[in-house]
């Protein structure tokens, strides 16, 4: 009898029997075989070798089995089913799509369908990797699948669903085929390994899960290549000779010399592995896939599966301990870096060389050098906190002032010889107080009213405020400025360093006005930023219970005014004890 590959031998021949992993497909078509509702079209996506072609020609069999009766699932033994499992089924035609793409093709197609079919209910077809049709063979086939005939039923297979048009994906019911897991590739493997009496070692058959890709096919492709290879028993070496790969114990190797440090014996087994024809670029794949399973191995708890073979498990968990995991990342990071250079035209044993000296002679990540710079990036934030936080509030050096000045008057005061025409009950403005008091001897003269306070000073930014029209209280009587500053101190530190050496100027209902003094620009324009205004006026909201806007000003320097702009009999008192006029606590 005529040999017959393992792939095609063991290709499931009803959804019930040997369709593996893909239980959301199987369970929708036999409810819809179930219940008589068949689709006019269907799409087939997903990789290579997961089984949609072979769910095509299932589905096939079974809208046109003759003895069915109420299963979902094919006979395979009527003439029709006999016939499409040999491909000679009149009812069923496969149609390669990278062989048959142009608008001719399609041409052909649309007038076959016309036809009814010879024995089945249904004419069926199948078309593999239809993403390659063009896009006016796509457009010429539009028509029918709009309104097909009623014994007509499309199938279509692709690798890459993307490449569809919008206006024919949405004619199509859509099947998502998703990669087998190495479980249930192993799963399969093992049966298929057990009906055909195969001696098979457990670890070949998870290395052959492991390498397949999420595609039974390819798996059992594998399987068959390395049987014939191996002749008896088939060992995990036998599935690395007939895949190309590299012997676990250079992995190992290359572990050791890694976690040695040792750039040397590193750089010998690249070479090793050069001369024995070994692919760069896959020896790149199983250095990034040791590391990782290196990595999972030293997880707690419940690990993800590794690619190692029970046997070697033991072996490379001692490894791991020996490397710290940000290395073990490192490590995975280099060498998937180099398989990319590698298949980009890099020369193949100098990415890996390349990729070992990153890995092996650069900083170790989170070594003692990363931590130390890491321990003076943290300090020196400490002392700028410390800074902004020991900075003198306004309010303190204005005081300072005051009491500088005032002490300074007062002694020359003492020492200036009596004037004449003036009594010793004159006195000069004091800070203190809310107006400029005039001496009494001249309270007649003075140009502002008694009672009337002294306007505040102009502010950079004052804008709005300068009009006055909503400010209704004074700073004194703001009643959550020491709350506003105790939440930020726990929202963000910095904000309540900088806020605190501002001063509520004025606020009515929904409205705050901060003013700093000149010498605070810094404090100003950092709290004016938009993310720590913002988080502000969120908490002064939230304090206040209704919404809050904030304005921050910044006082004028003082120099701006000038002696000539200061009431006269102020300007005399200046002269007389050579004084200067300094900062109330109202204009703080």
């Amino acid at each position: 009898m005529e040999y017959l590959s393992l792939y095609r031998k063991w290709r499931p021949k009803s959804f019930s029997e040997g369709f593996t992993g893909q239980e959301h497909v199987v369970r929708t078509l036999r409810n819809a075989l179930t219940l008589g509702k068949i689709a006019h079209a269907y799409l087939f996506s997903g990789p290579r070798g997961t089984g949609k072609t072979t769910a095509a020609k299932i589905l096939a069999k079974a809208v046109n089995c003759q003895a069915r009766g109420d299963s979902p699932d094919p006979c395979n033994d009527c003439p029709s089913c006999r016939r499409i499992n040999d491909g000679v089924s009149m009812d069923v035609l496969e149609i390669d799509g990278a062989s048959n793409r142009g608008i001719d093709e399609i041409r052909v197609l649309r007038e076959r369908v016309k036809f009814a079919p010879v024995e089945g209910d249904y004419k069926v077809y199948i078309i593999d990797e239809a993403h390659m049709l063009t896009a006016e063979a796509f457009n010429a086939l539009l028509k029918t699948l709009e309104e097909p005939p009623s014994h007509v039923i499309f199938i279509f297979a692709t690798t890459e669903s993307h490449k569809f048009p919008a206006t024919i994906l949405s004619r199509c019911q859509r099947f998502d085929f998703k990669r087998l897991t190495s479980e249930e590739i192993y799963r399969h493997l093992s049966f298929i390994a057990g009906q055909e009496k195969l001696q098979v070692e457990e670890g070949a058959l998870r290395l052959v899960a492991g390498q397949a890709g999420g595609g039974m096919r390819d798996a059992i492709g594998i399987l068959e290549q390395a049987a014939a290879h191996a002749q008896k028993s088939l060992s995990a070496a036998d599935v690395r000779a007939v895949l190309g790969l590299v012997e676990i114990e250079a992995l190992f190797s290359l572990g050791e010399a890694v976690a040695g440090r040792d750039l040397a014996a590193a750089f010998r087994l690249v070479q090793q592995v050069e001369e024995a024809g070994k692919d760069p670029a896959l020896f790149a794949r199983q250095a990034a896939e040791f590391f990782r399973d290196l990595l999972v191995l030293q997880l707690p708890g419940e690990q993800a599966p590794v690619g190692l073979e029970p046997e070697a498990t033991g072996r490379a968990r001692e490894l791991a301990r020996e490397i710290a995991a940000a290395f073990l990342k490192k490590g995975v990071e280099c060498f998937l870096e180099a398989g990319v250079a590698i298949r980009r035209g890099t020369e193949g044993a100098l990415s890996l060389e390349m990729a070992l000296v990153r890995l092996i002679l650069e900083e170790e990540p989170g070594g003692e050098a990363f931590a130390q710079r890491l321990a003076v990036l943290e300090g020196r934030l400490d002392r700028v906190e410390k800074a902004v936080q020991a900075l003198p509030s306004a309010r303190t050096v204005s005081r300072e002032k005051e009491k500088g000045s005032k002490g300074a008057l007062e002694a020359r005061a003492s020492e200036a010889p009596a004037v004449k025409g003036r009594t010793s009950k004159t006195r000069v403005p004091e800070t203190d107080t809310q107006e400029a008091r005039a001496p009494e001897t001249h309270a007649q003269e003075a140009p502002t009213q008694e009672g009337k306070k002294k306007a505040p000073k102009r502010a950079v930014g004052a804008g709005a405020a300068e009009k006055g029209s909503d400010i209704t209280s004074p700073h004194a009587d703001f009643p959550w400025w020491d709350r506003l500053l105790e939440e930020m101190r726990g929202k963000k530190r910095t904000v309540e360093a900088l806020l605190k050496e501002g001063t509520p100027r004025s606020y009515c209902p929904g409205r705050l006005v901060v003013a700093f003094a000149p010498g605070f620009r810094f404090h100003w324009e950092n709290v004016k930023r938009p993310d720590n205004l913002r988080l502000v006026e969120e908490v002064l909201s939230r304090l206040a219970g209704e919404k809050f806007t904030v304005e921050c000003i910044l006082e004028e320097e003082e120099e701006t005014r000038t002696p000539g702009k200061e009431p006269e009999l102020v300007q005399k008192a200046l002269r007389l004890f050579g004084g200067e006029v300094v900062k109330s606590e109202e204009e703080e």
